[in-house]
């Protein structure tokens, strides 16, 4: 299992950073074609309206100190096994006690993120729900709702929808999306994903089989961010601003 922590080093003014070419050989790529996942990163970063110099900064011996946020857009980027693809994503998307030291910054920071995060998760929902409403359902009625709950009991250690909404303490009306974290998004998204690839593959026909593979899903996702070091779902921290409100300050 690829141990990402292992590699991060920790600069004069207490600020996490990684070496590309450490974290290049880690994720199987030569020095070349890992300069190309880092150009599509810089992009990406540069997409955001982000300074990509304070993410990925030319040393003098010519490799690149990556921060987290930048290495989370190279593993975005990268070609690797899923499994392995998700772990980094997981990994990286973790808020670490090293990134509180500019709160002003990360915070802007944290807002660009969950955005991204929530388009993702947003689209993933939409591949979902399409594969189960074509795909699944053999004449029976389909129960969409319990096929999400599914894969939130399999991510959460057994709570469904309602609960993490309680927990989170909503007003019926609000999406418990909307108030995530970049890391609990972050986990959604890899839930999703592991969902989608294992759906496409067993192509199950009945509505109680994809929802045992979305919960499968979930626990999955759940490994992944144990093996990764982050804090598990249920204690992330509720945001103190919706993804509509962060929306409209970015």
């Amino acid at each position: 299992m690829k141990n990402y922590e292992s590699i991060k080093r920790i600069g004069n003014q207490g600020r996490e950073y990684w070496l590309a070419s450490e974290l290049g050989k880690l994720m199987e790529y030569d020095e070349k074609n890992f300069q190309a996942v880092i150009n599509r990163a810089i992009r990406v970063c540069q997409s955001q309206k982000l300074d990509p110099a304070l993410h990925f900064a030319k040393m003098r011996n010519n490799d690149t100190a990556m921060s987290r946020f930048g290495c989370f857009l190279a593993a975005e980027n990268v070609e690797m096994k899923q499994s392995d693809s998700l772990i980094a994503r997981a990994y990286f998307a973790t808020i670490s006690p090293q990134q509180e030291i500019c709160p002003d910054k990360e915070e802007d920071l944290e807002a660009k993120k969950r955005l991204r995060l929530r388009a993702q998760v947003a689209t993933y929902n939409k591949i979902l729900g399409s594969f189960i409403m074509n795909k699944v359902g053999n004449g029976e009625a389909i129960d969409f709702s319990l096929f999400h709950d599914g894969g939130y009991e399999g991510l959460y250690n057994g709570q469904d929808r309602a609960a993490i909404h309680e927990r989170k303490e909503l007003k019926k009306s609000h999406n418990i999306l909307d108030y995530m974290n970049s890391a609990e998004l972050a986990a959604n998204f890899t839930r999703m994903a592991v969902a989608e690839s294992e759906l496409e593959k067993l192509k199950p026909n009945r509505t109680s089989t994809a929802t045992r593979v979305h919960f499968d899903a979930g626990k999955s996702a759940r490994e992944a961010i144990k093996i990764a070091g982050g804090l598990l779902p249920e204690h992330q921290e509720k945001p103190a601003k919706s993804i509509a409100q962060i929306g409209r300050m970015v």
